[in-house]
């Protein structure tokens, strides 16, 4: 029973896996780091950083990218969180 269901699992991954997908541009994601690489001073970056970890900042928002956001795009094929009014932006790499 263990063995079945353990087999079909691997079916289903590896089907999942060849299937074309959707990563989506992240704006959201992209906007939160660009906004802590605006911070000057080193030290106040890293703990800016940090504190963004530690509040779950970064978690989030690639959560409500990934589930959100870039859900919508791919269905709609519009950007619909960008600083730069709806292009995606170019100035972040990931």
């Amino acid at each position: 029973m263990f063995r079945k269901s353990k087999s079909l699992l691997a079916s289903v991954a590896l089907s999942l896996a060849l299937l074309p997908g959707c990563i989506g541009t992240f704006q959201l994601t992209h906007e939160v780091w660009a906004r802590n690489e605006k911070i000057e001073n080193k030290i106040g970056r890293e703990c800016l950083f940090l504190g963004l970890l530690i509040v779950p900042v970064y978690e989030v928002a690639v959560l409500a990218d990934m589930l959100i956001f870039n859900t919508a795009e791919l269905f709609s094929d519009e950007t619909l969180w960008s600083s730069q009014g709806g292009e995606p932006r170019t100035d972040v790499e990931p």
